[in-house]
């Protein structure tokens, strides 16, 4: 799920339920930390997750870089494919192994949430994922 600013979200309600929105974004994200032993090679990992996404037709959220989002900024370490730097996460930056964190999508915009809960869209990102493991394994 990609996150964003309180002040970004809108309400709405959907069965009875009050329920947060923000169709203002869209996209996955990668995420690695510097502070990971294994930079380097989370950064290639991740980059090679990004590429097979794209060439699936994905698109990576760019508005994290956005001063607007606070807390939630990130630095940009690869444009082409969506590779943000996140050190403040424990799974990314405490790992004694390369670690990649993937936002398949935000659940926060609501034509993307019915999107990822297609078959079609998780058997997409569960595709690409998997070439790219290969990838990363046939190079090592």
């Amino acid at each position: 799920m990609i996150s964003v600013p309180d002040k970004l979200l809108e309400t709405w309600e959907f069965d009875g339920a009050k329920s947060y929105f923000s169709d203002r974004f869209s996209g996955h994200s990668l995420f690695v930390s510097r502070q990971n032993p294994h930079f380097a090679t989370s950064l290639m990992l991740a980059r090679i997750i990004g590429k097979q996404l794209k060439e699936q037709g994905l698109h990576y959220a760019s508005q994290y870089t956005l001063p607007v989002m606070g807390r939630y900024r990130h630095q940009l370490l690869d444009r082409d494919v969506g590779v943000y730097r996140y050190d403040g996460l424990v799974v990314l930056s405490r790992t004694r192994s390369a670690a990649v964190l993937l936002e398949a999508g935000s659940i926060i915009n609501r034509d993307e949430e019915m999107e990822m809960n297609s078959p079609e869209r998780q058997e997409v990102v569960a595709g690409a994922v998997a070439a790219a493991m290969r990838e990363f394994c046939e190079r090592r």
